[in-house]
């Protein structure tokens, strides 16, 4: 059994021994004790099992903030683990009670959520735009850009991408504000990523203004290439799409992240192939084969990347793919023995 699986056992025999003791709060407290280690198992109905009961005690002993922060995170949960049915069905009944106005306020937040959960795209940006609106004056900058993040999903979930982008660049600005670089240019490279295909202009603008500053480290290189070499295929300068691609690949090599690195040497690939450059195109791939034997093993590189490889092949026809593959390993070739 993991260490976490005998937190929640120990647990689950705390909320056992209080329920013989008779002693509510101790109950109440024990069964919260178990919903925080089961949400370390992600075993999300168990924990809304507990936090309902828990929340039926706090409402016997009249205590509304304690119920309704059980509730709420119990509703959450039906949420999160897709019980959907079980968590429009708390919000009712919490839309019901007269809880204090924070935990209110919880809940119109998770109708927002549900409604996004549903499908009702539209109406949940209707909500977050709603309870940004009443709220705004009393959030926290975090709680706000946690908002507006939600609000950015929802928009694009309904493929709006304009608002989407606004919102992703309202984050990007508070973390900036709030000194998180990161999580600043990772809401920027967002709202870039929303803009490609309907504002490309717009996104390149994003992309080159965080291009003005150097990366903090490998992870933040690689996504701005990814992102960044997107953007500049949609505004057709195949030429700088590659160079940041590479730049991407080595990010990616430099944080050893394999997934973001088979990404990157793949775009390269395809940037390469639409210069009309299929030497690159080919090289891109063959080094990619063996950096990802480093990182990952053999076998698993050969599964990744030979369908790319074939794909490539049958797009350029045999005749100039032969043509790509025999004047990559004549350069390596002239490359080895010069490095003798």
């Amino acid at each position: 059994m993991s260490e976490r699986g005998k937190l929640a056992l120990a647990a689950q025999e705390k909320v056992n021994k209080s329920r013989t003791q008779g002693n509510p709060t101790r109950l109440a407290e024990s069964l919260e004790s178990l919903a925080s280690a089961l949400l370390k198992e992600a075993d999300l109905l168990a924990v809304a099992d507990a936090l309902e009961e828990a929340a039926g005690i706090w409402s016997d002993m009249h205590l509304g903030e304690r119920q309704g922060s059980c509730f709420l995170l119990a509703t959450s949960c039906r949420r999160l683990a897709g019980d959907l049915e079980g968590a429009k069905q708390n919000l009712a009944i919490a839309m019901a009670a007269e809880f204090p106005k924070k935990i209110k306020n919880g809940f119109d937040v998770e109708w927002c959520e549900q409604e996004l959960a549903n499908g009702r795209c539209d109406s949940a940006y209707d909500g977050f735009t709603r309870v940004l609106g009443e709220l705004a004056e009393d959030l926290d900058s975090f709680l706000k850009a946690q908002l507006y993040q939600r609000r950015a999903a929802a928009a694009m979930a309904c493929q709006w991408w304009v608002e989407a982008a606004e919102d992703f660049l309202h984050v990007s600005t508070i973390f900036e504000q709030r000194g998180f670089h990161n999580d600043a240019e990772a809401a920027a490279l967002a709202a870039a990523s929303a803009l490609m295909t309907v504002q490309p202009e717009t996104a390149e603008r994003i992309i080159s203004e965080l291009y003005k500053t150097v990366p903090e480290d490998g992870a933040s290189a690689a996504r701005r290439g990814l992102v960044g070499g997107k953007v500049a295929m949609q505004i057709g300068d195949d030429i700088l799409a590659l160079k940041r691609f590479d730049e991407a690949r080595q990010g990616a090599l430099d944080v050893v992240d394999a997934v973001s690195y088979f990404a990157a040497a793949i775009s390269a690939s395809r940037a390469a192939e639409h210069l009309g450059d299929f030497e690159t195109a080919y090289a891109r791939l063959a080094t990619a084969w063996a950096s990802l034997s480093d990182l990952l093993d053999n076998d698993t590189a050969a599964k990744m990347i030979k369908p790319e490889l074939e794909g490539l092949r049958e797009r350029l026809g045999i005749d100039d793919f032969t043509a790509a593959k025999n004047q990559y390993e004549k350069r390596r070739s002239i490359r080895t023995q010069l490095n003798k």
